[in-house]
């Protein structure tokens, strides 16, 4: 996949009547990534031709790899629960007289409105939500990759009404506390 995508870039710069990598500036590369709509994963892949190379190249490709756009990955929400599991768990979440602490009622909705994986929950601190921009960011335990997700409505009001209500005063320590 490496050398098809670097092939691909290598081809387009040859086309616009380059003949050594030495001449490609940051703007053609960033122009070919822009024109194309390429995804992180193309990204990494022309990087990983580019980090291989050596001899008479190494120089050319070590400022190409500086050139190269800093993209975010992006995935798609995929449905994996039917509408019958769907209900069950929103009406779950919402009941509040079923019992549900208000610390585990922010925890599923978090994990019902994000998608994010239970350790990543379970570190979540307060300085990772920014309310003002509706958005969590968080650098996932998993891969180490950053995410940026969106704050819904419902995730916020449950994080703010276990905060004032029910979570203990402290600071420095992580917002879902185990106690």
């Amino acid at each position: 996949a490496g050398i098809s995508a670097c092939s691909g870039l290598l081809l387009a710069l040859q086309s616009s009547g380059f003949q050594s990598l030495k001449d490609v500036t940051e703007r053609d590369v960033l122009d070919y990534f822009s024109r194309k709509k390429l995804s992180s994963s193309t990204k990494v892949n022309i990087a990983s031709v580019f980090e291989a190379q050596t001899g008479s190249y190494s120089d050319s490709a070590k400022r190409i790899l500086t050139y190269l756009p800093n993209l975010h990955r992006r995935r798609k929400n995929i449905q994996y629960l039917t509408e019958d599991e769907t209900q069950a768990i929103r009406s779950i979440l919402s009941d509040s007289e079923n019992g549900l602490c208000l610390r585990n009622r922010a925890i599923g909705t978090i994990l019902y409105f994000t998608g994010m994986r239970s350790s990543d929950v379970a570190a979540l601190k307060f300085s990772d939500i920014d309310w003002e921009r509706e958005d969590i960011r968080i650098v996932q335990k998993k891969t180490g990759e950053e995410l940026l997700l969106p704050l819904t409505a419902a995730a916020g009001n449950a994080i703010f009404e276990y905060a004032t209500q029910e979570r203990p005063n402290s600071t420095g320590v992580p917002m879902v506390s185990y106690h």
